[in-house]
């Protein structure tokens, strides 16, 4: 009799490799069994060496592989957000008094044209509810979600749409990393392990990059009294100004 994970019995040939290799995805290898197809390439993505990774590690989190992917799993969160935030910072403190003065409401920002912040000052206060709330529940949805993906080392079926019209005969199996959601809409993710790669590490030292830089647009509008806009006119003003 069959598990509760186990497929039907499948015909024998590719068929038979094919539905096993499914069946890999659920359910653990015993020890001293034979590994799937699925697993092969998941141990080789395994033995990779992790994007971005320079060897610094004082607190020695590669020694706990459950640790490092859900460190990694929060690096990527932070630096995705970082990201989103370190574009925002400028155009806010453009165009805040321009969308005000159309909505007529008060500017967010301060009289000298900074961002509140905890630094700053500001009134954070005339934000609508409406909009914290709209953040708090996009935000508990997204984690409840895809909160902890990438850390259970779930299996992707790479090649699923072309097997699913006859244009493969055999998957290929990616290892799910930490924090990919397999959100690519405009399809600009490689297919070659080598480009993968790369696109994961430009993601991850962008971040990076944008957490220091979120920090030190804090830190200098504190310190100086100035706006980032102001404080780096050649950036934001018009060429020939």
């Amino acid at each position: 009799s069959s598990t509760p994970f186990s497929p039907p019995p499948p015909p024998p040939s590719a068929a038979k490799d094919f539905f096993a290799d499914m069946d890999s995805m659920v359910r653990p290898v015993e020890e001293n069994g034979a590994e799937t197809n699925a697993q092969q390439q998941q141990k080789q993505q395994q033995q990779e060496p992790m994007p971005a990774d320079y060897n610094i590690d004082p607190f020695g989190v590669k020694n706990d592989p459950d640790m490092l992917r859900r460190m990694r799993l929060a690096e990527v969160k932070h630096g995705r957000l970082a990201m989103l935030a370190a574009a925002a910072w400028p155009l806010q403190e453009l165009f805040d008094p321009a969308f005000a003065n159309l909505l007529q409401v008060a500017p967010l920002l301060t009289q000298d044209g900074r961002n509140p912040d905890v630094l700053n000052g500001g009134d954070l206060q005339q934000v609508s509810p409406l909009f914290w709330s709209s953040i708090l529940g996009a935000t508990i949805t997204l984690e409840l979600l895809y909160g902890e993906r990438g850390l259970k080392g779930e299996i992707r079926i790479e090649n699923a749409d072309m097997i699913a019209r006859g244009e493969a005969g055999r998957p290929v199996f990616t290892e799910v990393s930490p924090g990919d959601l397999g959100f690519d809409p405009l399809g600009l993710y490689p297919d070659d392990r080598p480009g993968q790669l790369r696109a994961k590490a430009g993601e991850i030292n962008n971040g990076r990059l944008s957490m220091i830089a979120l920090v030190t647009f804090v830190l200098a509008e504190y310190f100086t009294g100035k706006s980032i806009v102001e404080l780096t006119p050649q950036f934001f003003t018009p060429i020939g100004q």
